[in-house]
C-alpha cells in the first residue's frame, strides 16, 4: 500500500550521465557522475528527511541495479530534489577530500 506521507526519490535522479528525457530529474549544472546509494542517505540525513533506502531497479533501467530513498515529504519533490543535489554535492567533496588527506 502506498504511503500518501513518504516520497520515493531514485539514485537515477542525479546520476549526470542520464539524460533529463525520463530518467534524470535534476539541471545537469547539480547533477554528479558515480553517486552512490550510501551518498544519497546521508545527504537525506543531513536534510532531515529521515531517509530509507532500498536497492532496486528502476523501471527505465531494468538491466541495471540502483536504489532509491524513501523520505518524509516535507516539500514539493522538485524543491526537495535540488535540496539533495546540493548536499550530495558537499558529500562527495568531503568524502574526496578525505580520500586526499589519508592517501597522501
Amino acid at each position: 500500500m502506498k504511503d500518501e506521507d513518504r516520497q520515493i526519490i531514485w539514485l537515477d535522479y542525479f546520476e549526470s550521465s542520464l539524460p533529463r528525457r525520463g530518467r534524470r530529474r535534476v539541471p545537469q549544472s547539480m547533477a554528479l557522475r558515480g553517486f552512490e546509494l550510501d551518498s544519497l542517505k546521508k545527504a537525506a540525513e543531513v536534510l532531515g528527511l529521515e531517509p530509507t533506502v532500498q536497492e532496486a531497479r528502476h523501471p527505465a533501467r531494468p538491466n541495471v541495479i540502483s536504489g532509491y530513498i524513501s523520505i518524509r515529504k516535507t516539500k514539493p519533490k522538485s524543491q526537495v530534489l535540488k535540496d539533495i543535489a546540493r548536499e550530495a554535492q558537499k558529500v562527495k567533496a568531503q568524502a574526496r577530500n578525505a580520500e586526499k588527506s589519508s592517501g597522501k
